[in-house]
């Protein structure tokens, strides 16, 4: 298996695509508890990793586009998630907004409508 992005140990929460033969490729998000205070937190709750995992199933069943979960991954000493990583469906030449408008430089009309339609999205996302 190979990954590529930046190290999942260095940071809170850290993206990195995993090649894994004879299974695909996965968009994988890393998350770690930092501190005592998201320990404690995470005693009661579920963790990020596990709450984002179930609501892009509720958004899915909402109709509203979003990134395949396929699965979560906890580790923890039996008390409190130390570490969590949700495993999505791979979407080849998926582009950020940031990454779009660097790459392409579009016009201020396209410009207009990606925020436009970006906009549009988010109230989808928020009235579902």
């Amino acid at each position: 298996m190979a990954f590529s992005g930046p190290n999942p140990q260095e940071t809170a929460r850290s993206l990195f695509f995993l090649n894994a033969p004879g299974a695909g490729s996965f968009f994988v998000k890393h998350f770690k508890s930092l501190d005592f205070f998201q320990q404690v937190r995470f005693l009661f709750e579920k963790s990020k990793a596990v709450q984002e995992f179930h609501n892009l199933l509720l958004l899915a069943a909402a109709g509203v586009s979003a990134p395949e979960p396929i699965g979560v991954i906890e580790k923890g000493n039996g008390l409190y998630t130390e570490t969590a990583r949700l495993f999505l469906k791979n979407i080849p030449d998926v582009k950020s907004l940031k990454d779009f408008f660097t790459e392409t430089k579009p016009g201020w009309k396209t410009a207009v409508k990606v925020v436009d339609d970006a906009a549009a999205f988010v109230n989808l996302f928020i009235s579902k």
